[in-house]
C-alpha cells in the first residue's frame, strides 16, 4: 500500500493537474483508511479519510457532470 501510496504522490506532484491520477490518489486514500481502522488505527484513518474526502470532493466540484467523481464522493467512508 504504501509503495502506491508514494507512485501516485510522485504522479500527482509532477502533473497535479492530472484528475486521473488525483482521482487514483483519493481512492488510495479511501482503501488506506479502511486498512488503518481494520487495524484500529483510528486516528490514522481519520486522517486517510479526510485527505481522500478532500480531494473527492475538490474533483465532484470541479465537473458536477462527472459520474465517477460523483459516485466516488458518495462512497467516502
Amino acid at each position: 500500500m504504501r509503495a502506491a501510496m508514494a507512485i501516485v504522490d510522485r504522479l500527482t506532484a509532477h502533473d497535479p493537474t492530472n484528475t486521473g491520477w488525483q482521482r487514483d490518489r483519493s481512492l488510495n486514500q479511501s482503501m488506506l483508511a479502511e486498512l488503518l481502522l481494520t487495524n484500529k488505527n483510528i486516528d490514522g484513518a481519520s486522517a486517510s479519510a479526510r485527505a481522500g474526502l478532500a480531494i473527492s470532493e475538490r474533483l465532484a466540484h470541479q465537473e458536477q457532470s462527472n459520474a465517477d467523481w460523483q459516485t466516488d464522493l458518495s462512497c467516502v467512508i
